[in-house]
């Protein structure tokens, strides 16, 4: 998981633990590089692996124990946990203004030193502010939502929403359809909507009544006994002005654009015909990167509020099946 307002990156680990990075340069450096400045155990030393993790963007909370850097992960066994984590310049100012011993200043200097020189401040107990076991079944998705609190998605399906508390205050099962497995979520603010992806088409409910909303893609008529007749999506994620919802199938690798209001689908664009491993979408460069036995595929999708006959959408479609990169344009309204 990748923050982007300032880069900071969080990795889970096989062994259940995380590793945060962030982008700087170090003390002696000539440019900015990629350095590891924390890691611990979150799994308290059973292997839990973290299957989820998620960035906020801002401090979940503007005072109390949440009101700090942090970072939210979702485990294999179904425990969420949100975490403290720091930036360098904001661990340097933190800890002159706090009084110390002799010794705890001392320890606090060659910390400060060490990311100073790149090097992370491992931790022996993880820095845990909040956590539940809520969850039933192995997280997909994690979300922070500053009225709702924590939405966690399980592979279930099953949604569970937790107050800053932890405590559970409601929860939606079979959010991506009857006996689906959910393989990837996304939350839209600006429509206070959460889309739920999986074998069953992506669903789409509204965060604060907890009502449907609508469904996206194909659910045939016997897809219980035939379920390989649905659209099998393995990624969504709404596009940066909302307007738009991004799917791609994992099956057949279909990019498709949906209309987030009606839910008509705006465009499809076939980039190759090998099933999809992974994939991975970039909202700061509007980038998609499709990973495939025969290589990565890389696509810019980037919104622009043109007219219709300003575009030529034929340019893109016929480029897909010859290049393993290229740029195309979402026509706006």
């Amino acid at each position: 998981m990748v923050r982007a307002v300032r880069l900071l990156l969080v990795a889970g680990i096989g062994d259940g633990q995380l590793a945060v990075y962030y982008l700087f340069r170090s003390h002696g450096s000539k440019r900015k590089q990629l350095h590891q400045i924390q890691g611990f155990d979150a799994s308290r030393r059973v292997g839990d692996v973290a299957t989820a993790v998620s960035l906020p963007s801002r401090r979940l909370l503007d005072d109390g124990s949440l009101a700090v850097e942090t970072v939210l992960a979702g485990f294999e066994s179904g425990r969420v946990a949100i975490f403290k984590t720091f930036f360098p310049e904001d661990f340097i100012s933190e800890s002159g203004d706090k009084a110390m011993t002799l010794e705890e200043v001392m320890e606090e200097r060659q910390r400060i030193k060490s990311l100073a020189n790149g090097e992370p401040v491992l931790q022996a107990q993880e820095p845990l502010l909040l956590e539940h076991y809520h969850c039933d079944s192995p997280v997909v998705a994690l979300f922070w939502h500053q009225i709702m609190g924590i939405f966690s998605i399980s592979t279930n399906g099953r949604v569970v929403v937790a107050d800053s508390c932890g405590v559970k205050t409601f929860s939606i099962a079979e959010a991506c359809g009857r006996n689906a497995t959910a393989t990837s979520a996304d939350m839209s603010t600006q429509l206070e909507q959460l889309a739920v992806a999986g074998q069953r088409g992506v669903h789409l409910w509204q965060t604060l009544s907890q009502a449907k909303y609508g469904v996206v893609g194909t659910v045939q008529e016997g897809s219980d006994v035939h379920p390989e007749q649905n659209d099998n999506f393995m990624l969504v994620r709404y596009m940066p002005s909302g307007k738009f919802l991004l799917t791609l199938s994992q099956d057949r690798g279909d990019v498709k654009l949906w209309d987030a209001m009606s839910l008509e689908l705006h465009c499809s664009l076939r980039p190759g015909e090998s099933s999809v491993d992974c994939a991975f979408w970039e909202p700061r460069w509007e980038t998609l990167l499709i990973f495939t036995a025969s290589g990565v595929t890389e696509i810019e999708l980037h919104e622009q509020e043109i007219h219709q006959d300003e575009v030529d959408l034929t340019g893109p479609v016929k480029s897909l099946s010859q290049a393993r990169s290229f740029r195309t344009t979402i026509v706006g309204f």
